[in-house]
């Protein structure tokens, strides 16, 4: 359980580096989407690797 005499993990520093990388999936999302319609194999791969890595730089910060 979080206490309030905890120091919060995120700055507000940090927030316009959480601001990009939430950008950075959403287009990572729209390659991904585009990648199903055009059924690449490859991009759509390549989409997933990247929406992980966001994810596990957000977990990261947060």
């Amino acid at each position: 359980m979080l206490s309030f005499l905890e120091e919060p993990k995120m700055k507000k520093e940090d927030v316009p580096v959480l601001a990009q990388l939430l950008t950075g999936i959403r287009d990572a999302l729209e390659k991904l989407e585009e990648a199903q319609r055009s059924k690449d194999g490859e991009e759509l791969a390549i989409a997933k690797r990247e929406i992980l890595s966001f994810q596990k730089k957000i977990d990261e910060m947060l």
